[in-house]
């Protein structure tokens, strides 16, 4: 990548972590572009180099939160399976808390509302990953032949999204990371472990 690139990437980057903290601050349906270009201090046609629209803005820092996820995962690929699994949902663990509720209810109502492809709960990337983890904990006889990856992969995802929308609907009595947590040591290990109890 060129100097120039770099600069562009780092500029894209920057505006939008600003853009979307006076987003979060001021609501989605409250802020328009020309109110965050003002507090930006940039000019439209520099959003507009960035961002096709608003709701474009909310879908780029979803697709960054990909890279870091895709990144995070590649510095772990050397480890076994089962250690892969839970440096996976600790991510999930440490992504989702009350500093980035706002970020998180606006992207899964996106998710939600807009059903875009490979976003939020129509995602595949992130399943693709979780799915290649677990043949590999099989292939290790670590977990157990007889589940099928696919089908175990939608059983984790479908409690990751309903844990999401548990804690957007009520976060002063449901906590997403003790939740994902419980599920993770009283459901899915006792599942996928050959031998749980050395764990």
């Amino acid at each position: 990548m060129d100097n120039n690139n770099k600069q562009n990437r780092y500029t894209k980057e920057t505006m939008m972590e600003a853009a979307i903290q006076i987003t979060n601050e001021k609501g989605y349906d409250n802020v328009t572009v020309d109110q965050i270009c003002e507090e930006l201090g940039v000019t439209k046609g520099s959003f507009y180099h960035h961002f096709k629209s608003k709701s474009d803005l909310i879908f780029q820092r979803y697709k960054l939160f990909e890279g870091q996820y895709s990144d995070y995962y590649n510095k772990r690929i050397h480890l076994p399976a089962e250690q892969q699994l839970r440096e996976m949902f600790d991510l999930y663990v440490t992504s989702f808390d009350d500093a980035s509720f706002n970020e998180t209810q606006m992207i899964l109502q996106f998710s939600i509302e807009r059903k875009w492809k490979n976003f939020g709960t129509n995602n595949t990337f992130q399943k693709d990953i979780m799915t290649n983890i677990i043949r590999r904990g099989v292939a290790e006889k670590v977990f157990r032949k007889e589940l099928d990856p696919v089908e175990t992969t939608e059983f984790i995802f479908n409690n990751y999204y309903g844990a999401l929308i548990q804690w957007i609907g009520n976060p002063e009595k449901f906590k997403f990371g003790e939740n994902f947590n419980h599920f993770y040591e009283a459901y899915l290990i006792p599942l996928l472990l050959i031998n749980p109890d050395k764990q």
